[in-house]
């Protein structure tokens, strides 16, 4: 991908988000995943990654869709709510798990080229259920990481 293109890309990412007279740049994920920032941890060791569908291949917006991949098994998210300050979802259930995921976007960082720095760009609290019951809790903190062609 050429430098030039990867910087339209970054720019297309960005939303202005207009909240009590004040312009907050705000996090659009389309175009990458999520990665866990350190260590990954007990209840989540098959932890994959995590994306989420904002735009068409054209440019359009449309509804958002995703999924999180532990194993070989990958989640549909469902129930997404997600307004480039936050994300919040729960997922469909394979064998009897499921997962649930309530996270904030931290305040963006930008580098010397003016590009989104994606180094812990979201936390929030990841939920394993198992038929139903909980089983597992974290606080994680995600890197976004953007595909190249």
């Amino acid at each position: 991908m050429k430098r030039s293109s990867i910087v339209v890309t970054i720019i297309l990412t960005l939303l202005v988000h207009v909240a009590a007279g004040q312009r907050r740049l705000v996090f659009d994920p389309n175009g990458g995943e999520f990665q866990i920032s350190g260590d990954k941890v007990s209840g989540f060791e098959d932890f994959g990654r995590m994306y989420l569908e904002t735009r068409s291949s054209s440019g359009r917006r449309v509804r958002p869709n995703g999924g999180v991949d532990f194993g070989q098994a990958q989640y549909a998210m469902r129930n997404i709510v997600f307004d480039g300050l936050q994300l919040n979802f729960d997922t469909n259930q394979i064998s009897g798990i499921s997962y649930r995921f309530f996270g904030r976007f931290s305040k963006l960082k930008r580098d010397e080229h003016g590009a989104i720095v994606g180094d812990n760009v979201l936390r929030g609290r990841f939920v394993k259920f198992a038929h139903g019951k909980r089983v597992a809790e974290t606080i994680l903190v995600f890197s976004f990481i953007y595909y190249s062609d």
